[in-house]
């Protein structure tokens, strides 16, 4: 005699009785591939995959991140940074490309069950600073541009947003007439974004690599604004002088016609520095050497308990 068994499975059903099992949050967001592609790969990508025909008929960082995502889903679809770099080819912006990291906004809050704010978008930007290997890439790309520069006096420089809203590019300075790399300052570092460039001695001149830019951003849910002061000091030579890194945090076009003032407080700093106002803090130090590594991160102050 054979007996006959069936057995049913039902996948993804709770028994009543075992309501308890329900997670009562979302299981943590799994971020999106950031793998750094090669040249070689990128202009392979570029010629190859399929998307590329339409993507490349807009301009501006926030049009090429919103048109990733339609072409996410495709077979052998590119992580976002082979999608940026790939469009660094295609477009005629000098700022494309040099800000690393997926945009923390209301979307991915509510992807993570937080409720929509500015103190909440710019607590995860803070905790996902380096999700994704974000740094790891904006301090790559830097380091590549480096290597095209070759020998001499600069500052590798890396930017951090965990402010909560997008920061915006106002003014910069340049003191002994350094310049930047190859590509400008970022028109507009999103919340959760690092930006990275290289900034440059004079070419020729045993003037070292003094600059500083400034970022406009709101520091309120309100539509006050500040603008975050960034400098960094790297001497032609670090037998006499060492680095230094100077941030300040001031009103609305404070920083104007004040350069000379603000290159005495970047000579009397040292490795780093630290400024805080009106809930918001900067933090910036730079290393040794005469071609260090200058890092500067804006968040929101930590409140206490």
């Amino acid at each position: 005699m054979h007996i006959s068994m069936v057995v049913h499975v039902h996948l993804g059903v709770v028994p009543a009785n075992n309501l308890s099992l329900i997670p009562r949050s979302p299981p943590k967001r799994k971020p999106l591939a950031m793998k750094l592609p090669s040249e070689t790969h990128a202009l392979q990508a570029r010629n190859t995959h399929p998307a590329f025909g339409s993507i490349f008929s807009t301009h501006g960082s926030s049009k090429l991140q919103s048109n990733y995502p339609r072409y996410l889903p495709r077979q052998g679809g590119l992580s976002r940074a082979e999608f940026l770099v790939c469009a660094q080819g295609n477009t005629t912006s000098q700022t494309e490309g040099n800000c690393f990291g997926e945009v923390v906004g209301d979307t991915m809050l509510a992807e993570f069950g937080m409720q929509s704010s500015k103190e909440n978008r710019a607590r995860l930007a803070l905790r996902l600073k380096n999700d994704e290997e974000k740094k790891g890439q904006a301090s790559r790309y830097v380091a590549n541009l480096k290597d095209r520069y070759g020998y001499g006096s600069s500052t590798s420089c890396l930017v951090y947003n965990a402010t909560g809203d997008t920061l915006r590019y106002h003014d910069y300075h340049d003191w002994f007439r350094g310049s930047l790399y190859e590509r400008e300052y970022p028109k507009e570092i999103g919340n959760g974004q690092w930006a990275a460039f290289l900034h440059v001695h004079r070419n020729g001149d045993p003037t070292g690599s003094v600059g500083a830019v400034v970022y406009r951003g709101k520091h309120t849910p309100s539509s006050d604004e500040r603008d975050f002061l960034l400098a960094w000091y790297t001497p032609w030579s670090d037998l006499t002088r060492h680095n230094k890194a100077y941030c300040n945090i001031g009103p609305v076009d404070s920083y104007k016609d004040r350069w000379d003032e603000i290159r005495t407080a970047l000579e009397e700093s040292s490795y780093t520095s630290r400024s805080s106002a009106d809930g918001v803090e900067v933090d910036a130090y730079t290393d040794g050497g005469t071609s260090p590594t200058f890092i500067a991160i804006i968040k929101q102050q930590a409140r206490g308990p």
